[in-house]
């Protein structure tokens, strides 16, 4: 059993980790969401070949994910307005993008 929650520990991070690659804010955490909900769901799930099936299943949706991210940094979405004032006020400091602010 031991081996397997460390499976488990090491796929919802990959998980995790694959979903920060989505270009799109919403998109990003509505895939952590899924994630944590669906790790958590099934969180004191006991039969082993269960067990295993959900494993195949969440090693094939990492697959996807790792796919729909390349394909997200591909054809990235237009940033919102919150993103580009924040990455403004990071690359030239707040006083000259407050100035930009109607």
């Amino acid at each position: 059993m031991p081996e397997t929650r460390f499976q488990v520990l090491q796929l919802y991070r990959a998980l995790l980790r694959a979903c920060e690659g989505f270009a799109d804010t919403n998109v990003r955490a509505y895939a952590k969401r899924r994630v944590q909900a669906g790790f958590r769901e099934n969180r004191n799930l006991q039969d082993p070949q269960r067990i295993d099936q959900l494993l195949e299943k969440a090693q094939k949706d990492l697959e996807m994910v790792r796919r729909q991210t390349t394909i997200s940094k591909l054809y990235p979405p237009p940033p919102y307005v919150v993103e580009a004032t924040t990455r403004a006020v990071r690359e030239r400091g707040a006083a000259d993008v407050s100035r930009e602010l109607p």
